[in-house]
């Protein structure tokens, strides 16, 4: 290497993991690679003799700035870089560091690290700036047991020295993976260092963040928020950590239930000190959202799209998660009646993340595929790639959710026709084919699903069923065999057998727990009502009714509402009514039932009162609107039968027909339907 020495030292334990990737990214630009291991039992040592012959091993002593200062005291370079184990050197930034060392007028640099982690089962980058390359001085020792810092030092021996930040020099850093925390114990190790160091020095604020990181990280939110509000109360807002200090106490208040402070501290303090953070705007939407403050929520969550490049040092995670702002903003906009942009936000999701399943399933519900099947394929296949296999299986799903059977039907005969086949897909299909009574193809379809399958007693239980309402009594008896052969879910076996025998049983009677045993109850009522086998229902709940403190008309009300029953779930909400008069969603579905039925007067009062009791939501306003078209409609009808002649009358009549306000068939709500 020409120029100025480079010499690079890791301090390492346990790292052959990836301590042959970080070893081989620096091994052309540096002087000297100097390891120090501190009683690895792995491959570490053997991995780093490989690389070079400047390999220690020292006796730990829970303290990283001793062994970091041992790795100094073998530095024979002009310049010292830092690396973890776990980490290693972006090859694309060598020649910016090579820039910064043979002609930089810094002391030393505050470099770029991207943190790489995993939430919700994927692995997200986090960046930061941390203090790993400066000019070699014997003079020069880093203190501290834990995040151990040299810049102190630095500047204590010379206070004219430039510290600057170089975002173009960077590091990758895997050691905030899950499997990396768990497999080196990692929290319980620093946790315990820094609670020795702040027991020795109260007032060091760097080390009481990183106990409140510590602690966070293990879900001990009170123990954590205790030490970012010290640390907040007497910190220098211009250190460098500060505002992923303000992202670590919002995020305390936020999981620990306070939405109300987490708010005031976003409005009061965060967006005080540093207006243009990107994480402050994805945040603040998260929490407005789940307040109800929905416009607030909509605004945040742009914003957080359209904040300037932000500096790495901020350490922003959740405003580079495009598609949950994008999937949030999809969401608000439906809220808000506005189709069009909730399907571009939605679009926009699946661009980034081509697995984002539920803005899918979004789409196709607003597409409404079981009353526009062919309009619903045609609008998907002019947007999206629908040639993979295993998104057809997804489709599927999406299309059995929403009773659109044959489309379900159709999507798992193409992922089969192009080479995949599974359980699942059996299971759609055969569901399907049941719903839509073509009974011999559906058998055949879920006697595929072999016994080992975790489907296997799904299917057989649907076969039981089937059986059971043919009075096809043997072969629901061998469905019942089978289930209990399984093995996988006794609960499921104990509930058809009490169908089969039509017994009234109450907890005591139970083998297995009530709470694994109700679960199983619901799906069976849920699958009469869907079937139409309402007789066949009244018996079940016969033998069942005795497991429920009082009959569960909620449950009840919302299937039939589902399966447009309306008149039934009108008969179960009034219930509920008589016993609650004053919740708004079962004003709001008892409202729409009797609007389905045509009773236009009592679907205006209960949905006005809805309304007024707390589902003031965009959607039950414009559909009160639509209703009092309905009504105005009816009025103007029974006018014109007693004055035909009246033109005015039918001109207006026609007029409001001309102008009726489009809306959703009765479902139940997915968007916000009460504030």
């Amino acid at each position: 290497m020409e120029g100025k020495r480079l010499s690079i030292c890791l301090v390492v334990r346990n790292e052959e993991k990836y301590l042959q990737r970080c070893l081989a990214s620096i091994k052309d630009i540096a002087a000297e690679i100097i390891v120090v291991d501190t009683g690895s039992t792995d491959k570490t040592v053997k991995i780093a003799k490989q690389f070079t012959d400047k390999v220690y091993v020292i006796r730990w002593r829970d303290d990283f700035s001793k062994a970091r200062n041992f790795a100094l005291d073998k530095v024979s370079g002009d310049w010292v870089l830092f690396l973890d184990g776990d980490e290693e050197l972006d090859r694309q930034c060598i020649p910016a560091l090579l820039a910064k060392i043979n002609h930089g007028d810094a002391e030393g640099y505050l470099i770029k690290v991207l943190n790489y982690y995993e939430t919700g089962g994927r692995v997200e980058i986090s960046p930061d700036v941390i203090f790993r390359l400066f000019r070699y001085n014997r003079k020069y020792r880093y203190s501290g047991a834990i995040h151990e810092q040299i810049c102190d030092s630095i500047l204590a021996v010379n206070p004219d020295a430039k510290i600057s930040i170089a975002e173009d020099i960077c590091i990758i850093h895997y050691g905030y993976l899950k499997e990396e925390i768990e497999a080196k114990n990692k929290a319980e190790r620093n946790t315990r260092l820094l609670e020795k160091a702040v027991k020795k020095n109260p007032n060091n604020l760097l080390d009481r963040f990183h106990l409140g990181v510590e602690h966070f990280r293990v879900a001990r939110l009170d123990q954590a928020l205790e030490e970012f509000l010290f640390v907040l109360d007497k910190v220098n807002l211009q250190a460098i950590y500060v505002p992923k200090l303000m992202r670590y106490i919002t995020k305390c208040y936020y999981l620990l239930g306070n939405l109300q402070e987490a708010l005031r501290f976003i409005d009061n303090s965060w967006m005080k000190n540093f207006p243009d953070c990107g994480d402050l705007y994805y945040l603040r939407g998260t929490v407005c959202r789940e307040l109800g403050l929905y416009t607030e929520a909509y605004d945040s969550f742009k914003k957080s799209l359209s904040v300037s490049p932000q500096p790495a040092y901020y350490g922003n995670q959740y405003c580079h998660y495009k598609d949950k702002i994008y999937h949030w903003l999809g969401e608000l906009a439906e809220y808000f009646m506005d189709k069009e942009t909730a399907l571009d936000y939605y679009i926009k999701t699946l661009r980034e993340n081509p697995r984002a399943i539920h803005s899918l399933a979004r789409i196709i519900s607003i597409l409404r595929p079981k009353d526009n099947p062919e309009y619903t394929m045609q609008a998907l296949n002019s947007v999206f790639d629908l040639s993979d296999p295993v998104l057809q299986v997804d489709l599927g799903r999406i299309f059995f959710r929403e009773r659109a059977y044959p489309l379900a039907v159709q999507c798992c005969d193409t992922a089969m026709s192009l080479g995949v086949e599974s359980a699942p897909i059996h299971l759609i299909k055969g569901l399907s084919l049941l719903r839509t009574k073509q009974y011999v193809s559906a058998i055949q379809e879920l006697n595929l699903i072999p016994p080992e399958n975790d489907f296997y007693s799904m299917a057989q239980g649907n076969l039981f069923i089937h059986y059971w309402l043919m009075k096809k009594n043997r072969k629901a008896a061998t469905c019942l065999k089978n289930i209990k052969a399984a093995g996988t879910n006794p609960a499921l076996a104990e509930v058809l057998e009490i169908l089969r025998e039509g017994r009234q049983v109450g907890p005591e009677d139970l083998k297995n727990p009530k709470e694994s045993v109700l679960p199983m109850v619901n799906e069976l009522l849920e699958n009469l009502i869907e079937s139409g086998e309402l007789d066949s229902l009244e018996n079940a709940w016969a033998c069942f009714k005795r497991l429920f403190d009082r009959r569960p008309a909620r449950l009840l009300g919302d299937l039939f509402f589902k399966y447009e029953r309306y008149d039934k779930a009108e008969l179960e909400y009034r219930q509920l009514m008589e016993e609650d008069s004053a919740d708004p969603q079962v004003l709001y579905r008892l409202g729409k039932s009797c609007w389905a039925q045509n009773n236009l007067a009592e679907a205006e009062k209960h949905l006005y009162k809805a309304l007024q009791t707390g589902c003031n939501s965009p959607q039950v306003n414009w559909e009160l609107a639509r209703l009092y078209q309905d009504m105005a409609i009816k009025i103007l009808e029974e006018g014109l039968q007693k004055y035909p002649e009246n033109t005015e009358m039918l001109k207006l009549q026609q007029k409001i027909k001309d102008n009726l306000i489009e809306v959703q068939p009765c479902t139940l709500y997915h968007c916000y339907p009460c504030v």
